[in-house]
């Protein structure tokens, strides 16, 4: 009886689970604190997660200063995934709608019940300065004092540095994985000239008059 009510409940929770799209994206998430499972539903780890997610939108509904809510990439949220630039699935957002960081906690109930009962609070944001420390009100106070297109350049400014580090960073691997690959030919070159020069040969001609060399240890002593 206990089982078949768990698979009830389990069942109730993911017919109420909430879907965000362009059309209810403001209404279900002005001036709130928000976490979302932006999903692929041929992703096996979005179906993965689906049912622990949905155990975490039945406990939010209907709270008024907090939604909790999937989006579906290949289907009616398909929009709001390429505006929030969502490349692997699934991908767990929180935070303000227009300001989502990535949820970097396991993909499991209870971690990410704690995370949102120690999280899911009113967060800074240009739509309520009220939990924001001075030095962040003072920020979005400067910047919300900008028209559009001077905001605008500002933003491009900003993420052409962020693109430059980003290139800085993927170049610098590039030339450690060339230099890797340099010297790991260097070394089969240099052991294969080693072996030419008569090594093979000679472990041969050991083993075969004497038997296999004793292994061979140093002491501390004798380096």
């Amino acid at each position: 009886m206990m089982s078949k009510l768990i698979v009830l409940a389990g069942a109730l929770a993911l017919l109420s689970a909430k879907e965000l799209s362009p059309e209810n994206w403001e209404q279900e998430t002005k001036g709130k604190t928000v976490m979302l499972r932006f999903f692929a539903p041929w992703c096996g780890h979005s179906k993965a997660l689906e049912p622990k997610f949905a155990k975490l939108i039945a406990k939010y509904d209907g709270n008024p200063t907090v939604t909790v809510a999937d989006v579906d990439c290949e289907g009616k949220g398909q929009a709001l995934c390429e505006e929030q630039k969502v490349t692997g699935y699934p991908s767990v957002r929180w935070g303000s709608a227009d300001m989502l960081e990535e949820y970097e906690g396991e993909h499991e109930e209870e971690p990410m019940m704690k995370f949102a009962e120690e999280n899911m609070k009113p967060v800074c944001n240009p739509e309520n300065l009220e939990p924001c420390d001075p030095d962040k009100r003072k920020v979005f106070e400067k910047y919300m004092k900008m028209n559009d297109k001077d905001l605008d350049k500002v933003i491009a400014e900003f993420e052409k540095l962020h693109k430059e580090a980003e290139d800085a960073f993927d170049d610098s691997v590039q030339e450690q994985q060339e230099h890797f690959e340099e010297l790991e030919k260097k070394k089969a070159e240099e052991q294969e000239k080693i072996k030419e020069s008569g090594l093979s040969m000679m472990k041969a001609v050991r083993t075969h008059l004497y038997g296999a060399r004793p292994h061979i240890t140093e002491t501390k002593a004798e380096l």
